[in-house]
Order: structure tokens, then sequence, then C-alpha cells
């Protein structure tokens, strides 16, 4: 579970830069401005990254309930609101797959 302990959301920076990530930021902040902080950034680019990856909403559910013990977290509540964040999240998560095989070829 510690790579599921990770904040994502440093290693989107790192990887994608400033310019990518405050833009997802302000998405997310514009869907949602009532509960945008650091902790709920992180959850939604861990829903992005876990349904990318194939999860369903239990399953995302019950990695977050490992990590964030103390927040109740709806994941399709969430899904449904940040469907442009989450969106826009894959979409780097997709071009850097696509990247990634083709360097392997």
């Amino acid at each position: 579970m510690d790579f599921f302990d990770k904040n994502l959301s440093t290693f989107f920076l790192k990887k994608y830069g400033q310019t990518a990530f405050n833009i997802i930021a302000e998405q997310i902040k514009k869907e949602n401005l009532d509960k945008f902080n650091k902790s709920y950034i992180e959850i939604i680019f861990k829903i992005a990254l876990y349904d990318f990856i194939g999860l369903n909403c239990i399953q995302v559910q019950d990695l977050l309930k490992h990590t964030y013990k103390k927040i109740n977290i709806n994941v399709q509540e969430i899904k449904n609101i940040h469907k442009k964040s989450i969106h826009k999240i894959q979409e780097y998560l997709r071009a850097s797959m696509q990247e990634t095989l083709q360097e392997n070829k």
C-alpha cells in the first residue's frame, strides 16, 4: 500500500510542471470552491489515477479510506463534480502512457 499513500499531485507537478498543475488546480477550484484545499486536490488526483488504471468506485473508496481515515469520501459524487478535472489529469496520464509505449517499441 506504500505507493498508494504517496502524494500523486506532487509526482504530477514534478513530471508536468507548475503550469499544468495550476490549470488543473484552478479547474478543481471552479468545480468546488467550498472544499478546495491541498488534501482535496490530492484526493482528486488519486481518484483520477485509480479510475485510469481501472479500479471501480468501491475499490477506490477502500484505498482512500486507508489514507484518509477521518474524511468521509464519496468517490462517485467527487467523480461527478470533478468530471473535467479528472479528465484533464487522465489526458496527461494517457499521453505519458503513449509516450512510454512509443519509447519501448
